[in-house]
Formats: structure tokens, C-alpha cells, sequence
């Protein structure tokens, strides 16, 4: 039986305390078939440095891996 798939979605504005500890929140989950969406909505503290520290392991952890950085207008 395959397993569903799980989409997690962590939305980040100048969380750069919180986002490495949500990140790997869901790395270290059991349940494998899950796949993670970053959006750092123009976030203008170091969140997006620390969302790239951990870009290579969510794409070896996650079938699907995508991070989104947009400018916030």
C-alpha cells in the first residue's frame, strides 16, 4: 500500500529565531512521503540565509522540495 502524500507548507515573514526549528520539525518526521513548501514572504531579517542553510538537506530529505522567496511589495 503506498503511503499519501503529505504537503507541509511553511509560510515565514522575519521569523529567522523560528524558521530553522520549523524546518527541522518536519525533516525529523517519521511518516517519509511528505513533500515541504517554503514561502518567505520579503522577509528583511537573516530568514532567507537561514532557509539556505538547509536547502540541501530538505532536497535530499523530501520528494518534493520547493522554496519560494518573493519580494514583498
Amino acid at each position: 500500500m503506498n503511503s499519501p502524500l503529505v504537503t507541509v507548507i511553511i509560510p515565514a515573514y522575519n521569523h529567522e529565531r523560528f524558521i530553522a526549528q520549523s524546518i527541522r520539525s518536519v525533516i525529523n518526521q517519521d511518516y517519509e512521503n511528505i513533500e515541504l513548501v517554503i514561502l518567505n514572504d520579503g522577509s528583511r531579517d537573516k530568514t532567507h540565509d537561514v532557509i539556505c542553510t538547509l536547502v540541501d538537506e530538505c532536497r535530499q530529505r523530501f520528494p518534493r522540495f520547493e522554496y519560494i522567496n518573493k519580494a514583498n511589495e
